[in-house]
């Protein structure tokens, strides 16, 4: 309804902003010598990550609606809506919005004034929005879909619909089934007839060992008690907090003392350990089984990780055995005649003289071994070993 004048002056005011801020963390970006970097990242790395991400479209849509079972459910309800509320948004007459279509009335309660059909149309084009990047540009990881599922239940709630009350009957209902009967296993999956939920006991909220800790969470965390508390710890991309704080321990007592860029922690659960020692880590990649996995012409990426690796001041490399297993028990078994400092028995013989397997073993803690490296670096890479079998739940 505004202006033309108006529109290009409300745009010109919402650009400036941008660029100022922008612009403010360009010189920023510049000023302490990561712009190089910051450039490499958008025209060389997003574009080959992107790539990689093109077949798993398919999956990471279905996802949307499977994922945090059973609310993703919500999404088959919200993108309609948030359709509908698009087209109503987007009526110019006031008038029209006094006389809804009789169908309409079925789907979702009419917006009475042009302020709610406008209200709905930005909370609708923001959750699209959000759901488009998240199934063209993101893994599918849970976090990306957190943000998606909130602004749906929004999308519902300006609709009025009452979807809270009917997961609080589900939740009610599936915590007395499991707690109070003995008629559903709580690691059945996919539970009897119902394919896309999963019944569940949820440690923290419903055991009762776990709601015994409670009270002693007020006097300050350990290890033990977040090995405890914690959810899927024994999977490749979590922590043992315990075993790490071995590792920690172990490395405390190295001569001279780890400085900046000497420690290297290779596998996802053990990058915690550069916090706790206050160290910038041996290369300015983190999750090397990422990058490691990011396709490129004539895999400029491998070259260039490997080559920052082996030009690193790293002394000592923290390794995970979960990565090579993704199994429960494996990662823990001991090594030949129950010697710890040897890699047990199923260790792959292909992966003996690759980095970091092939260096000098000096600690181990169940499923983390550290390694000083004195040998050379041979081949540098994080292979994806597929599991043999679906990982389960210890007994």
């Amino acid at each position: 309804r505004e202006s033309l004048r108006r529109v290009f002056l409300d745009l010109a005011w919402l650009l400036l902003g941008g660029l100022l801020a922008g612009g403010l963390g360009v010189a920023w970006i510049v000023g302490n010598g990561a712009w190089p970097y910051f450039r490499e990242v958008f025209l060389d790395w997003n574009p080959n990550y992107v790539a990689s991400l093109v077949d798993e479209f398919g999956l990471r849509f279905f996802y949307t609606f499977t994922v945090f079972r059973p609310w993703g459910a919500l999404q088959i309800i919200a993108i309609p809506l948030a359709l509908l509320a698009l087209r109503e948004g987007f009526k110019r007459r006031e008038a029209e919005l006094d006389k809804p279509e009789q169908n309409d009335q079925l789907l979702y309660l009419p917006a009475k004034t042009e302020a709610i059909a406008n209200a709905r149309l930005l909370l609708a084009m923001l959750y699209l929005g959000w759901l488009t990047q998240v199934i063209l540009f993101q893994k599918g990881h849970e976090y990306a879909q957190v943000p998606v599922l909130i602004l749906g239940m929004s999308v519902i709630a300006t609709h009025r619909w009452a979807f809270g009350f009917v997961y609080l009957l589900w939740f009610a209902f599936i915590a007395a089934l499991l707690n109070g009967t003995s008629l559903v296993s709580s690691t059945e999956y996919p539970a009897p007839g119902i394919p896309l939920v999963r019944l569940e006991h949820h440690g923290p909220l419903t055991g009762s060992p776990q709601l015994k800790l409670w009270p002693r969470c007020w006097r300050g965390s350990t290890p033990e008690l977040r090995d405890v508390l914690g959810e899927y710890t024994d999977t490749h991309c979590s922590t043992n907090w315990k075993e790490l704080r071995d590792v920690e321990g172990y490395l405390r007592t190295v001569n001279p003392p780890l400085g900046p860029g000497e420690l290297n922690c290779w596998h996802d659960s053990t990058h915690s350990l550069y916090l706790t020692f206050n160290l910038d880590p041996a290369t300015r990649y983190m999750h090397y089984g990422n990058v490691f996995s990011i396709t490129s012409k004539d895999d400029w990426i491998k070259k260039r990780i490997a080559k920052e690796v082996s030009e690193s001041r790293q002394r000592y490399v923290v390794a995970d055995l979960a990565w090579l297993t993704r199994d429960w028990v494996k990662p823990h078994e001991l090594g030949p005649s129950g010697d710890p400092r040897k890699l047990p028995p199923w260790f792959p013989d292909s992966a003996k003289d690759k980095f970091p397997w092939n260096q000098k073993l000096v600690f181990r803690s169940g499923r983390y071994v550290v390694y000083q490296v004195v040998n050379p670096l041979g081949e540098i890479d994080v292979p994806d070993w597929p599991p043999a079998v679906e990982p389960e739940a210890p007994k």
